[in-house]
């Protein structure tokens, strides 16, 4: 395949090669030596005068990169013949340069200079993350996004502008994304997370608009979150927040709120969003909505006994089931009811103490997960809401009723 010169010549142990065969480009072993002291081989390729105008030498650290420049010189040469090495001094020593800093990569210059063409002039060509951010933004408005997503996007989006907004997309690299999320030492593991997933999806849709080859957050380690058990009510403190709640209801109107987050597990998004027409109290359903539910998917559930007996003492049933700013008078009743910092550890304590406790009284990992809008599959739901109640605690969470119904009013019981 190739021939050994170096066996025609006995006096020498160093070989030479001509690569490829008839091509009349040779290479050949070369010791380093300095001061008298060898340093192992190096590797001579040698292009002859009648192709380069002039004899040409080039000199490799490995065998393989040697025969593969060679082997491209000689492809270069079937190709293009003599004006492949018209090349000025600077340009043969940058292809030089270039051809070492590509050593052991398995590409060619040609190569490397499209892949530098896409990176340097992306198919859509230039664009500002500021402007990119109002095009993505005015396209989700179009799909209809629901306006806390938007503004979700917006506002991440905006923070990471304060930086970058005049920056091009295509010139933003991974390394100064990853030290932007590091700078941010005062947030939690979570809230670092959802900044890195919403960059990510920013440069995917670059990518897809073709105003980048890549998207530069893929290779960011995503953060570890160590897992704690969420918080939950005790028995006591839920019917304490309820009776608060019943109290006060003509002048906050809290109790449909409370009710249905503590004894339906509804998210404070969707109670906000909830119209008394979809509560049926007598036949005890709720219809949550997919323009109302979190992943835009119908879900019909059924009331506990003790969530429509507090429903029934609500003074209003018409119209939204959470009167306007809602969110001011809930801070007054938690405190009223001695959780003075809900907004901190019991921002979600409601809903948390549902699953818990209905999860502990049925043993149903399935009903748990529908009546919360979770897959059932959902391995959240397992982390959050397994072993956290025992089933007599269900059964006294779900025993919670106003006095006038304590006679009314038969709790749930699994069993029936």
């Amino acid at each position: 395949m190739e021939t050994n010169k170096g066996k025609r010549k006995k006096s020498s142990p160093l070989n030479s090669w001509e690569h490829p065969k008839k091509s009349s480009i040779t290479i050949r072993e070369v010791i380093n030596r300095t001061a008298g002291d060898d340093y192992g081989f190096s590797y001579q390729v040698l292009i002859p005068a009648k192709f380069a105008g002039k004899r040409m030498r080039r000199q490799f650290k490995e065998k393989e990169v040697a025969f593969a420049w060679a082997k491209e010189q000689h492809e270069q040469l079937l190709q293009h013949g003599q004006h492949h090495y018209n090349l000025t001094g600077y340009q043969s020593k940058d292809a030089f340069n270039a051809l070492e800093i590509l050593e052991g990569f398995d590409i060619t210059l040609s190569q490397a200079a499209e892949f530098a063409k896409l990176h340097l002039n992306p198919p859509a060509g230039d664009i500002s993350v500021l402007e990119l951010t109002a095009t993505l933004i005015e396209e989700k408005e179009n799909r209809n996004l629901r306006s806390r997503s938007i503004n979700d996007i917006r506002s991440r989006l905006g923070i990471f502008s304060r930086n970058f907004g005049s920056r091009l997309v295509k010139e933003i690299s991974q390394t100064e994304i990853e030290e932007w999320l590091n700078n941010f030492t005062d947030l939690s593991v979570r809230s670092i997370i959802n900044y890195r997933l919403c960059l990510s999806s920013f440069f995917n849709y670059a990518v897809n608009k073709g105003f980048r080859v890549d998207n530069p957050v893929q290779k960011i380690p995503i953060p570890k979150i160590d897992w704690k058990p969420p918080v939950i009510l005790k028995v006591t403190q839920a019917e304490d927040l309820v009776l608060h709640a019943a109290k006060t209801d003509e002048d906050m109107g809290l109790l449909p709120l409370v009710a249905l987050g503590l004894f339906a597990g509804l998210r404070s998004t969707e109670i906000y969003r909830l119209d008394w027409s979809v509560i049926d109290l007598e036949r005890k359903l709720l219809t949550v909505g997919p323009q109302i539910a979190k992943k835009r998917q119908l879900r019909v559930m059924d009331l506990m006994d003790n969530c429509v007996a507090w429903l029934q003492l609500c003074h209003n049933k018409k119209g939204k089931v959470a009167p306007a700013k809602s969110y001011i008078n809930f801070a007054k009743l938690t405190n009223q009811a001695g959780f003075p910092h809900w907004g901190g550890n019991y921002s979600n304590a409601m809903r948390h103490s549902f699953g818990s406790y209905y999860y502990a009284l049925t043993s149903d990992s399935s009903k748990t997960a529908a009546m919360l809008g979770h897959r059932s599959s959902d391995q959240m739901l397992f982390d959050h809401y397994r072993s956290l109640a025992s089933r007599t605690e269900g059964g006294k969470y779900f025993s919670i009723l106003p006095a006038n119904a304590e006679q009314s009013v038969v709790a749930f019981n699994p069993l029936d």
